[in-house]
């Protein structure tokens, strides 16, 4: 059975109907057409009709979903996640608009059956279609404007106390006008609805037993696209667990500090810009970390976030060392002339840096008891492509961010902020990396404490979403086509969840969302966080291990599940190895030790040196508090720079060194 569009009914006001002296102030305004009011009200109820579509389903349906949902066993906090209320996917808000459209008829079906009247919906719509057939145009409008250049010319033709009427008729002209305008504007809104209004005459047009045959067809389509749906908000949630979706808050748990640091110095500044587009950005931005803890990831998230307020730009990852340059002047020109065009910024992702900006071997020597055999992999792959690239980027981040002028198309200005990330920050050229306020980095550590307790939460309650799902659709007949449809599900995955459900086990079966189940968490994560003897677990291998233990979970529930993920636990050696661990700390501190102490003078690195003891626990009582005080109007005078900042007030030269300085000390300090 078709079901209309509803996106094909929403039209634009036909131009051609429009008064004349509104014609001439919409061309005065240069704005768009006016519309009538019968067309303002045509459009505000295909606006709320297009609403109720595209929300979830309605109160019948919520009821009707609700019911099937009480017959399970599900706690009222999964209850209220499981609701159609939740939100929805492109997937699922098609199928509900189905499942809309489908109410609709049946209604206006049962209304005809019971009362043998036309509906008012149907009168409606048979005057509509006499209207359109019985409705000529043309003639229309010849007759019309006939009349109204006659009224015109009779208003032109008045006198009064033997002067001239200083009126051009335009008035008179657009009263005898109003019935074509009006009777136009009818026609062409029944025209692009023609057939939906023939649906509606003929729904009620046919006999009363077909008319019967009809409802029961479309209430086992209703319950149909009632199954179509449990089948999407589970796809949906499947969908979830394999691909994470959203900004960097919904792409990424825990890691506050991190988003923060992001959000701080990038991301609302950037919005920022819309208002006022000489606030400052970083010219390149550097997430580091070990694999497989979410840099890619957050990198998508601010892909999201940003989307709005800038272009968002790929730099291809299969362009040869040797064509860097010219690829990058290519994207900037043309971020150069977007800007000028329609002042969006410009966000150039980057991911795996150090091809690109690798520091020449010769340059690593002096380090190269700190490096590893993959970082002298690298160094042979890149490094001996150092120096033009280099110096060429140097150049670059020096003004790249800045607003261009276009009276200058050969500057480097093009309201561009790089945004990288990298696995081997430590190879990057470290006259990239001393460029202070130029190259900022930020480093993703592997999760510990509240991060890893927040990680694994994530998980935990994503797969309880999907049990909950999958057991609410467990209450359909196709039950066997939706679960082998996921992919989510192993084949002995599916196979015990089809048995569960024929023998009416499933139900029985929950996961604790919260961990409030788990014996002792915080005993837990402190054996579990990175250790230099253990080293640490990705995010992947994180995720990995609770998709496992959920297997298992399946396959037995006669345990809570978080003692599955005990034994995988167990059964898993921690990705990161000590040695990674070690290396990634080492790395840590050298990319840090020359971002943060570069060119300290002898005072400034004392008192660096004195944040350090103190977080170490080396101070006495008094020096603590010699340093606290400090710490405070260091940051009092820090927040008073930054609103400076936000207002988009260009610091000075001494400014721009204190804020720096302080900023190094505060960052230190968190």
């Amino acid at each position: 059975m078709k079901i209309q569009k509803i996106s094909s009914n929403l039209q634009t006001t036909n131009p051609n109907s429009l008064p004349v002296s509104q014609k001439k102030k919409t061309m005065h305004n240069n704005s768009n057409p006016i519309m009538s009011s019968t067309d303002l009200a045509f459009m505000g109820s295909k606006l709320d009709l297009i609403k109720g579509l595209f929300k979830p389903a309605t109160k019948n349906l919520d009821d009707a979903m609700m019911v099937g949902i009480k017959e399970l066993n599900i706690s009222p906090a999964m209850t209220r996640r499981l609701t159609p209320k939740s939100q929805a996917s492109t997937y699922a808000e098609i199928v509900m608009a189905k499942i809309n459209a489908t109410e609709k008829r049946i209604k206006d079906l049962e209304e005809t059956i019971r009362t043998q009247a036309k509906p008012k919906r149907v009168v409606e719509a048979e005057d509509d279609l006499n209207f359109y057939y019985s409705w000529d145009d043309a003639a229309q409008e010849a007759k019309h404007r006939a009349r109204a250049e006659k009224a015109r010319k009779a208003e032109r033709d008045k006198y009064w106390t033997g002067l001239k009427w200083l009126s051009d008729g335009d008035e008179k002209y657009d009263i005898e006008m109003e019935p074509y305008w009006k009777g136009s504007g009818r026609h062409w809104r029944i025209e692009n609805n023609l057939e939906e209004i023939r649906s509606i005459i003929n729904d009620h047009n046919i006999s009363i037993n077909a008319q019967r045959e009809t409802l029961e067809a479309l209430k086992r389509e209703k319950a149909s696209y009632m199954a179509e749906l449990q089948s999407a908000y589970l796809e949906d949630v499947v969908n979830l667990t394999l691909n994470q979706r959203g900004g960097i808050n919904q792409r990424i748990a825990g890691y506050d500090k991190v988003k923060m640091q992001i959000r701080q110095h990038f991301v609302t500044p950037l919005l920022d810009t819309k208002k006022n587009p000489t606030i400052s950005l970083p010219n390149a931005v550097v997430l580091y970390g070990a694999t497989g803890v979410g840099k890619t990831e957050m990198l998508r998230g601010i892909e999201h976030d940003c989307a709005n307020v800038a272009n968002i730009v790929h730099f291809p990852m299969d362009t040869p060392i040797d064509g860097f340059m010219k690829k990058i002047k290519e994207l900037l020109t043309e971020a150069r002339q977007r800007y000028i065009k329609d002042t969006k910024r410009t966000i150039l992702l980057i991911d795996e840096a150090e091809k690109y900006m690798c520091m020449s071997s010769e340059k690593a020597n002096r380090l190269a008891s700190s490096f590893e055999a993959d970082d002298f992999d690298v160094l042979e792959r890149y490094g001996k492509y150092d120096k033009e690239n280099i110096d060429f980027l140097k150049s670059l981040l020096d003004r790249i961010s800045e607003v261009p002028n276009p009276d200058n198309p050969k500057s480097t200005q093009s309201a561009t902020t790089l945004f990288i990330t990298t696995n081997y920050p430590h190879l990057i050229d470290q006259d990239l990396m001393r460029r202070k306020g130029k190259f900022l980095p930020i480093a993703v550590k592997p999760a510990a404490d509240e991060d890893l307790k927040a990680v694994i939460k994530h998980y935990f309650q994503q797969n309880s979403l999907l049990l909950e799902r999958t057991k609410a659709a467990a209450q359909n007949d196709n039950f066997t086509e939706i679960i082998n449809g996921q992919v989510r599900f192993s084949p002995k995955a599916k196979k015990l969840l089809i048995e569960k459900r024929n023998n009416g086990t499933l139900n029985n079966m929950s996961i604790d969302p919260e961990l409030s189940d788990w014996p002792n968490l915080e005993r837990f994560i402190q054996f579990m966080n990175p250790s230099d003897k253990r080293g640490a677990y990705s995010n992947v291998e994180i995720q990995f291990m609770i998709r496992e233990a959920f297997e298992r979970y399946i396959e037995n529930p006669s345990k809570p599940m978080y003692k599955y993920f005990f034994e995988v636990k167990d059964e898993t050696l921690r990705d990161i190895t000590p040695l990674r661990y070690s290396k990634f700390k080492m790395i840590y501190k050298m990319v840090n030790d020359k971002v943060d102490t570069e060119d300290l003078g002898k005072a400034q690195k004392e008192f660096a040196d004195l944040i350090h003891a103190y977080q170490n626990g080396e101070l006495n009582d008094e020096m603590c508090k010699a340093v606290e005080k400090q710490m405070k109007h260091i940051q009092a005078e820090l927040e008073k720079l930054e609103e400076l900042r936000k207002k988009g007030i260009k610091l000075s030269e001494s400014e721009q060194k204190q804020y720096d300085l302080f900023k190094m000390w505060y960052d230190m300090w968190e």
